[in-house]
């Protein structure tokens, strides 16, 4: 087989593929969790004069849904690759607002196995303080109910 030698850019692009493929199977696996792809870029339009940009700039690359609503996202990162500006403030508003986002690849979970670690504990977590919240609602209605008919 002849040819280029890929470059270290090329062979980034194929880790960070191969990293959203494993992801995209591991979760179709899960059934508390849903996601899919969030492609984000720049493409040339079909009479090759502009680019245009797709999706929303700093956003994940995968993005889902978790059992009881909560939102998931999922950056991957692969080689020596950090998040950058947009993609740190959009994480901090993901955060700031319930919504679970984890960065996976090199440093951060170098492995799948310890994503899905990552993942499994967190929906765990997250179903007991909602199970505590559930309960404390029923609680609390039941408490009212015992109000009212103590005034009837």
């Amino acid at each position: 087989m002849s040819g280029k030698p890929l470059s270290k850019r090329q062979i980034g692009h194929i880790l960070h593929s191969e990293t959203i493929k494993q992801i995209l199977s591991l979760c179709g696996a899960l059934s508390f969790c849903r996601i899919w792809p969030n492609n984000t870029g720049t493409a040339l339009s079909h009479d090759k004069k502009r680019f245009l940009r797709y999706g929303l700039k700093g956003s994940a690359d995968l993005t889902g849904i978790m059992l009881g609503g909560r939102s998931l996202w999922i950056e991957v990162k692969t080689g020596k690759a950090k998040q950058n500006l947009h993609q740190v403030n959009f994480q901090q508003m993901i955060e700031d607002h319930g919504g679970l986002y984890i960065i996976t690849g090199n440093q951060h979970n170098p492995n799948i196995d310890e994503f899905s670690m990552e993942l499994m504990s967190e929906h765990k977590r997250h179903t007991y303080v909602t199970n505590e919240i559930e309960a404390c609602a029923k609680l609390c209605a039941v408490e009212t109910l015992n109000l009212l008919n103590e005034f009837k």
